[in-house]
């Protein structure tokens, strides 16, 4: 047991009092020492009582609470990686929960191989309005030992396999330190941590269904009840779509990545040009761009440019 590295379990939180203490449990439930797990909550500015709930139970495991005007997630998750002590950082969104292996399973995988910087795992989708929980399933066999981070990230673009966000995200700790977060990342944190950690080594896609994702109606990016209206939030993506492809184009990356996050940019600036002050011209030229490049990109692609297609409905 002495052997075992400190963790840090990173909750990036905000006006989810319902759901907080359940992901705490799911830490404490853990069948890995709960003197080796640290807990940090990022409160991103809520307006509930978040803060009671998790100061209940400070007396049953390490938690390091710390409330900060809301700035985003992309914000609170540099504060929490620069407050982390553990040699690993696992992501756990708020209204998300582990299975009690989850943390016993990922570390092994980091341990026996020091070109790792990420292990991702599977996860249950709970839908709370049903109470129906469907395991989410693998898309390859790329499964269970290190792959090169940039392989995988292609083949995440081209082909569509797993990779690890959000809840089923976990990575060195001492890498991500050395990342400077752009806030404007936003809404799209997760994919910019799996990213940059792509570029940073090698990945492990485990096969296994260690946490649970919950689907319920005030979720920002799946819920029924819609947190901000269409322009907000259209604009918001935006924001953070174009902070994830300058990363990219900044990055280490081939001409191909960083075309893909041009286009991924694009993809976001279409819908949102009507609540721009530009001129029709520019509305119809981005289009067409669009468009052009998605066709000359994925020339035999058509499963890829109907998808992107849809997206801009």
């Amino acid at each position: 047991m002495d052997n075992l590295p400190l963790v840090t379990v990173l909750i990036a939180t905000y006006n989810y009092e319902k759901y907080i203490g359940n992901a705490i449990n799911s830490i404490i439930k853990q069948d890995y020492p709960l003197e080796k797990i640290e807990i940090i909550i990022i409160d991103d500015g809520s307006a509930d009582n978040t803060k009671k709930v998790v100061e209940d139970f400070k007396n049953k495991i390490n938690v390091t609470y710390v409330y900060q005007n809301n700035s985003g997630k992309a914000s609170a998750t540099t504060k929490g990686v620069q407050l982390a002590s553990g040699k690993y950082l696992f992501v756990l969104d708020a209204d998300d929960y582990y299975m009690p292996d989850c943390i016993s399973t990922v570390v092994p995988y980091f341990e026996l191989n020091a070109s790792v910087s990420q292990v991702s795992h599977l996860a249950y989708r709970l839908d709370e309005a049903t109470g129906v929980s469907t395991p989410q399933q693998l898309t390859h066999n790329e499964i269970n030992e290190p792959k090169n981070g940039i392989y995988l990230l292609k083949k995440n673009i081209f082909k569509g396999f797993n990779v690890g966000l959000g809840s089923t995200f976990a990575a060195r700790t001492e890498l991500l330190k050395k990342l400077a977060i752009p806030d404007d990342v936003d809404m799209y944190i997760d994919y910019y941590l799996f990213l940059m950690m792509a570029a940073a080594g090698d990945i492990v896609q485990l096969d296994k269904l260690l946490s649970v994702f919950r689907r319920h109606s005030s979720s920002y990016s799946e819920g029924a009840v819609k947190l901000e209206n269409n322009k907000n939030r259209s604009l918001r993506y935006l924001k953070s779509a174009k902070a994830t492809s300058q990363a990219c184009n900044e990055g280490n990356y081939d001409n191909i990545i960083k075309k893909y996050f041009k286009l991924f940019y694009y993809q976001h600036r279409v819908p949102a040009l009507k609540y721009t002050n530009e001129s029709r011209l520019k509305v119809d030229t981005t289009f067409l761009f669009l468009i052009f490049n998605l066709v000359w990109f994925y020339k035999n692609k058509a499963r890829f440019l109907i998808n992107n297609l849809k997206q801009l409905k």
